[in-house]
């Protein structure tokens, strides 16, 4: 999804109980609202205009945007198990940006997280009692919570696919690096290896890897005895006007100046 500060309101919370072979079409109108979906139980495949179609199964959660059309089938659900009480969990909701403009998180249906051991179905249990109860606030307090959640269990997962790339930079970081090797050593694409780590760390490889030759650099130009050219090439620049300008991106000075100033403390 994508990341970015909104603000969502407007927040309903139901749950469903779905029978086999029933379905939803948001075919003659489009979707008034986002929607943040859990099925609880069974399958279900979304099929938008152009044929395109979407499956999930029992424990995904999918993310649904305002504006677009689709129907939805649901199959596979065991009518006959009690302990199947809901086939969903259903949380709609408005979202805008800091500015008060409508957003979305993504362009269309996403799945944004596999639930297999059901450790976030209490939660959407517990967003739809306080919703019924309500609770504004309380409501609003936990759909943020859930979204948290599941960042936070995303990045988990995901950062297992690149942290031997992390560890590699930070041994290496001065060694001449490139995306491409670093997501063969992780057995990704080069695109998910992107994602994957921006994900995780919350920068890309480049601005990581530059961040750490500028935390480098910042110690060696303590010492007045190492000249900034010295100290690119020790860095792996090559180029003192490219050293020169990533280290002012990064601590808004030139290495002079930061010198400089630390010299004179």
């Amino acid at each position: 999804m994508k990341k970015g500060i909104f603000c969502a309101d407007k927040i309903v919370c139901m749950s469903q109980i779905w029978k086999n072979h029933s379905s939803w079409s948001y075919l003659k109108q489009k979707r008034p609202d986002h929607g943040i979906y859990y099925l609880a139980g069974g399958d279900c495949e979304y099929v938008m205009p152009g044929g395109e179609k979407k499956s999930f199964k029992q424990g995904d959660i999918m993310y649904i945007p305002k504006g677009i059309n689709y129907e939805v089938y649901f199959n596979n659900i065991n009518e006959n198990d009690d302990k199947i009480l809901k086939s969903a969990y259903l949380i709609n909701f408005n979202l805008t940006d800091t500015k008060g403009n409508e957003t979305a998180f993504s362009d269309g249906i996403e799945h944004i997280y596999s639930d297999t051991d059901g450790t976030l179905e209490e939660m959407f249990e517990n967003i739809v009692s306080l919703y019924f109860k309500n609770r504004v606030l309380s409501t609003k307090s936990e759909f943020y919570a859930i979204l948290s959640q599941i960042a936070e269990k995303r990045t988990e997962e995901n950062g297992s696919a690149v942290w031997e790339g992390i560890k590699y930079i930070e041994d290496n970081f001065n060694q001449p690096i490139t995306v491409g090797e670093l997501a063969k050593m992780c057995a990704v694409s080069e695109t998910s290896f992107r994602r994957i780590f921006k994900e995780t760390t919350g920068e890309s490889p480049v601005r990581y890897i530059n961040r750490l030759k500028i935390a480098k650099a910042k110690e060696l130009l303590k010492s007045s005895e190492i000249t900034v050219d010295e100290i690119a090439y020790f860095l792996g620049f090559y180029d003192k006007s490219y050293f020169c300008k990533t280290f002012k991106s990064i601590t808004n000075l030139t290495p002079a100046q930061y010198r400089k100033h630390r010299l004179r403390r």
